[in-house]
């Protein structure tokens, strides 16, 4: 969308908006609308079936290509109803559809137009100023506006040639006579796409004629010359002026020579038509110059152009240096478009330079003679350009030879040609700045024969960094690395194409394009300009495509016959010397990357090591320099460091020091003292870089770490307190942000999904926050608060984070009676655990503690990996992982759901934390005791300052329990929903359960079973009894404390009522209890945690125990035990020990969730 160039009641129609510091993107909800309107388009009769659906959405990846004549279509219906849609939405008081209207984009990009040289452009004159010097006086008498007219008064200058044909006399009064009869010319208002704007009219001035024609037939008609003081004097002279006005448009002007040159729409540097143009580019004249004529267009099926009234003699002149091709053009644009409701017109002309080399050996004066190859001379292009408004791409690695490009024009053409252009073409309508010229370029068509488009250049992709830079072991974590490194080691090494396998392969396709090309005698160079015409600005007689190409013709002529202009700025080169230098280039880069090939081959699954990994990036970037020019692939610093800039800018040659970058022998060498370091202090490593580009971020900083840890030695991690400070900076400097980053992604798109949706609530009428729902405008303020804040992982930001997000949508997180707690500890070894061991059979994998693209992951596993077992165990690890967590004030986390994290769940970290200083004690030593006590004594302190508080443990339910405990209940509930079409003897088994328990409720062993059961389920890492083990430890996965505790009440009540349960054989419809074992073996309950908790006495020493081998325990000891257990409430830590017969202190943070305080 377009602001309006002209505001309502606006008093100088001239003024433009300056719409280039405006954006024109749309917020979402506006986006919406426009998207809807568009989309209901392309359900009317006319354009149904053309692949544009309803379903389409913001965002999306769907595309549609349409005919030319529905696009026409499309652009009629849009216009049409444009009205309406401005209609219903100015009642809404939007007025931002009111000030801003549409505009199309027409492009017609590489098209290209074979130009031929006709008799009417090789007879062409040079363009001069129209408008006499000795005029300019006059006409600042008479312009007494911005646009140079007046109302009641405009001056009508003339070419001196006219009025000397007259005399001084009649010259003098037939100005006054054409000053009192102007002509004025109104402009429609029927613009569609822009502005309404009005053109005051200014009378042209016609151009100097060539000699022989006479300026009496402007003032005269057939029969003598006119009385202007006649009756019909005042029609006469009007009628004449507009003969004479009409006159200035179509002049002929001519020289002879002959070339062809090519008009582009839109500047493009890879087109497939060769234009050639002869050249000696010495102004000597010592070469030959033999021009070619390149074969003419077949005639296309064009509409006949709109001009229906007669030609007259000079519009017959003016047709006539239109090409077959050009007016073809012509009239298919004037067929497709309609030139008022279109803004700008730009094109880009082209001309090919050729030059052939003069024979001066004895014998040979009339021998063809040999093309010579042309290229642009950095100090000679210099000096046509203003200070460095231009940039140059030296090739052959040669600084002073190659290509160049600019925003402008060079001053041969910019101060002369194109300068009379402009003031013509202005003083021809009204003084508007109507014709621009902008991008220029010349370059090598060596350039289109190795890249016909951007992508074809192979040594531009860095393919064999990519491919030969990261380690198989690395590229094995993904099938999808896996696969993308395959596919370029095959292109690496030709196997794209076996027939010819240079085909596909970097440098060694260059080679053969490049040869091919010298075969063919290809070695012309091309100019390329960029015209622009300003159409709203061309007065209403102008208005049309003929004014449009017209100052194709000038340039036509200039390069036809001007060439001492530009050729000053070329030199010539044997063949031989360029291109065959970058021949010579190119099979050493080749040579370099098939050995670079050889070591990564023989070093199998380890790769390359830093140093060749780095000789390949800069063997590659150094490959890609020779071929384009371009700077920007040579990091400055890192190149300087190696020499090669120097070398580069004083000798052309590519040197790399081997003192600072060996890559000769072996695994190479690399001297990193003076190397470039990033703020973290790593070294900036260019083939990490490449490896970002075409993997990923997670890639490039994996293989960065694995660098910097193997063999830099990282931050030499030789003892707990360099460990405790990097897990400090990992956390901080890296998962914070990252994290952060993830759950702002996700809440956010789940807002916007809620706007469009209407979430809970009515959006507003234009869909984005400020003027939609106030609950979603206050959450995404929330959002971004909390984004803001230096802590935002502690449990009061999510507090006020959530509490807004779950106003608008409650499915955007969990609230906090969902919220999952986990101490720090095991939240550290998960982290430990996903690493280290992600992958593998029954381990979650990095994707459920991390997103998918951040890259604390491989930084923190390549510490672990490279850090010596005796400065750091798995258990210093986990403890600094998780102190590390609490230096940072990460109090929760986003959970994981189906092995992926997610921010729908929150996991709450609960428990003391190993802090820095425990670390540094030997681990159960009485100093890291003593330092674990002040640490929790540290944690038991944080907030105010409170009145004594008793922790106990509360249950949820009253002793003795008089009925089921809701989280017992809720695992039946659930069992019953799973077996409801399973199998109906394992349902009516539970049911068994179910009722036995109800009938022992009040029972003192039915409390004890409910004391060890609620007590095992409030943990928040599922324990389990691992097999020949003594003691509980936690599972990898937390298994449902619902369906845990049904299934463990179900088997200890086997024991405490072993006559409710058949055991031999089913009874009725209830499964035997041999049977169910096998069943709930698996539920994480079997008869070794039941041996753990004392329920059951076991004979023989078997490590997983039979149901016939065991025993309910006596009940003197279990009475005993729920006595204890009742008694020790009140000590929630000595409480939860005898439960798990474990004085851990991760216990007591697992079972944080049954520990209250009262007072």
């Amino acid at each position: 969308m377009h602001p309006n160039q002209r505001t309502a009641g606006a008093n100088n129609p001239r003024r433009r908006h300056d719409a280039t510091h405006t954006r024109t993107a749309l917020v979402q909800g506006r986006a919406l609308m426009l998207a809807s309107y568009i989309k209901d388009i392309f359900l009317r009769g006319e354009l149904l079936g053309e692949g544009v659906e309803p379903r389409w959405a913001l965002g999306g990846k769907e595309t549609q290509m349409i005919a030319f004549d529905k696009w026409v279509i499309f652009q009629t219906l849009f216009m049409d109803g444009w009205t309406g849609f401005l209609e219903r939405f100015s009642a809404q008081d939007d007025t931002f559809w009111t000030d801003h209207q549409p505009a199309f984009h027409a492009y017609d990009y590489g098209a290209n137009i074979n130009i031929e040289v006709n008799e009417g452009i090789a007879n062409l004159e040079e363009e001069t100023v129209i408008r006499p010097a000795y005029l300019d006086g006059l006409d600042d008498e008479f312009d007494e506006s911005d646009d140079g007219y007046d109302g009641e008064s405009n001056s009508v200058p003339a070419t001196q040639q006219g009025w000397g044909e007259i005399g001084g006399e009649e010259r003098e009064d037939e100005l006054d006579e054409l000053c009192d009869q102007p002509t004025v010319e109104v402009e429609d208002n029927d613009s569609l796409f822009v502005s309404e704007r009005v053109d005051d009219v200014a009378s042209p001035i016609p151009p100097i004629l060539s000699p022989g024609r006479i300026i009496d037939a402007e003032y005269r008609d057939i029969d003598g010359e006119v009385d202007a003081n006649g009756p019909n004097g005042d029609e006469e002279r009007e009628r004449r002026f507009l003969e004479w006005m009409n006159e200035s448009e179509n002049t002929d002007i001519g020289q002879d020579n002959g070339t062809q040159l090519q008009d582009q729409e839109h500047q493009y540097d890879g087109q497939d038509n060769s234009q050639q143009q002869p050249l000696s580019p010495d102004t000597d004249g010592n070469d030959d110059v033999h021009p070619r004529q390149a074969p003419d267009i077949s005639p296309a099926s064009l509409p006949p152009s709109s001009a229906s009234i007669p030609a007259t003699e000079d519009q017959r002149e003016h047709d006539a240096l239109y090409s077959p091709g050009l007016m073809r053009l012509r009239e298919a644009l004037e067929a497709k478009y309609n030139l008022d409701n279109i803004s700008h017109v730009s094109y880009a002309l082209a001309v090919d330079v050729h030059c052939t080399a003069e024979n001066t050996y004895p014998g040979t004066e009339g021998r063809v003679s040999r093309p010579v190859c042309l290229l642009a001379d950095r100090n000679r292009v210099a000096g046509e350009f203003y200070g460095s408004n231009y940039t140059f791409y030296p090739l052959g690695f040669h600084p002073a030879y190659g290509n160049f490009t600019s925003d402008r024009p060079p001053a041969f053409l910019d101060n002369d040609l194109f300068t009379v252009m402009k003031e013509n073409m202005s003083h021809q309508n009204q003084g508007a700045d109507v014709l621009s010229f902008g991008f220029f370029q010349g370059y090598s068509n060596l350039k289109r024969s190795i890249r016909h488009g951007p992508h074809d250049l192979l040594a531009s992709h860095g393919l064999a960094t990519a491919a030969l830079t990261i380690p198989s072991t690395e590229a094995q974590r993904t099938a999808r690395l896996k696969d993308k490194q395959q596919r370029l080691l095959a292109q690496v090494r030709g196997r794209l194409t076996p027939d010819n396998p240079g085909a596909s392969t970097p440098f060694a396709r260059e080679r053969q394009r490049v040869e091919a090309a010298m075969q063919a005698n290809e070695f012309a160079f091309r100019f390329e300009q960029v015209i622009s015409i300003d159409a709203p600005r061309l007065v209403r007689r102008r208005r049309n495509f003929s004014s449009v190409l017209q100052p194709i013709f000038q340039l036509m002529r200039l390069f036809l016959k001007e060439k001492q202009l530009y050729a000053g700025i070329l030199r010539r080169f044997n063949p031989d010397i360029f291109p065959g230098v970058m021949v010579a280039f190119a099979r050493v880069m080749e040579a370099a990357i098939a050995e670079m090939d050889r070591r990564f081959r023989e070093a199998g699954s380890k790769g390359l090591g830093m140093a060749l990994s780095e000789g390949v990036a800069a063997l590659d970037r150094l490959g890609n320099f020779c071929f384009t020019g371009d700077p920007r692939v040579l990091p400055t610093k890192v190149m300087r460091l190696l020499g090669t800039m120097d070398s580069l800018k004083t000798c052309g040659w590519p040197f790399i020091s081997p003192r600072m970058l060996d890559i000769r022998d072996g695994q190479g060498l690399v001297n990193l003292v003076g190397w470039p370091q990033l703020s973290n202090g790593r070294p900036v490593l260019m083939h990490v870089a490449s490896l970002e580009y075409h993997y990923d971020r997670t890639v490039a900083s994996n293989r960065h770490s694995q660098l910097w840890f193997a063999e830099l030695g990282g931050r030499s991690i030789d003892g707990m307190d360099r460990m405790t400070t990097f897990l400090h900076e990992v956390f901080q400097d890296l998962w914070i942000p990252e994290t952060v980053a993830f759950i702002a992604r996700q809440v956010r798109r789940g807002l916007n999904r809620g706007i469009r949706s209407g979430g809970r609530s009515d959006v507003g009428e234009h869909g984005d926050a400020d003027t939609g729902n106030e609950e979603s405008a206050q959450a995404m303020i929330a959002l971004e608060a909390w984004e803001a804040r230096d802590s935002p992982f502690k449990t009061s930001n999510f507090e006020k984070l959530s509490a807004e997000v779950l106003k608008f949508d409650d499915r955007l997180m969990m609230n906090e009676s969902k919220i999952v707690l986990k101490t720090r500890r095991d939240f550290a070894e998960e982290i430990f655990v996903a690493l280290m061991e992600g992958g593998r059979k029954g381990h979650l994998g990095v994707e459920s503690v991390a997103p998918t693209h951040s890259t604390w992951p491989s930084i923190l596993r390549a510490a672990i990996q490279h850090t010596r077992g005796s400065f750091a165990t798995r258990a210093q690890w986990v403890s600094g992982i998780a102190a590390a967590m609490v230096s940072a004030s990460i109090e929760w986390v986003p959970g994981s759901h189906r092995r992926r994290l997610t921010h729908q769940q929150v996991v709450q970290l609960v428990g003391a934390a190993a802090s820095a200083t425990v670390l540094a004690a030997r681990p159960d030593s009485l100093k890291r005791r003593a330092l674990e006590a002040e640490a929790r004594r540290t944690v038991d302190s944080v907030g105010v300052k409170r009145a004594k508080i008793r922790p106990r443990i509360d249950l949820g339910c009253k002793i003795p329990f008089k009925q089921i405990p809701d989280i017992v209940e809720r695992g039946f509930t659930e069992i019953r929903r799973l077996f409801a079409k399973g199998d109906q003897r394992v349902l009516s088994h539970y049911c068994a359960a179910y009722c036995c328990l109800t009938d022992c409720l009040e029972d003192p062993l039915c409390d004890l079973m409910l004391i060890l059961t609620l007590t095992i389920t409030a943990s928040s890492a599922t324990p389990e009894v691992r097999p020949n083990t003594k003691g509980f430890s936690v599972t990898a996965k937390r298994r449902d404390p619902a369906l845990l505790a049904a299934n463990m009440v179900t088997r200890m009540l086997w024991f405490l009522r072993p006559e409710a349960f058949p055991w031999d054989k089913d009874q009725d419809t209830v499964l035997r209890v041999s049977e169910m074992t096998k069943k709930i073996e698996h539920k994480g309950v079997n008869n070794r945690m039941l041996r753990e908790l004392g329920w059951i006495k076991v004979k023989g020493n078997r490590d997983s125990p039979r149901n016939c081998e065991s025993r309910l325990t006596p009940k003197d000891e279990l009475f005993k035990l729920r006595n204890d257990l009742m008694f020790l409430m009140k000590e929630p830590r000595t409480f939860i020990g005898s439960v798990f017969k474990s004085n851990k202190e991760e216990w007591v943070d697992r079972c944080s969730a049954i520990i209250k305080d009262r007072e």
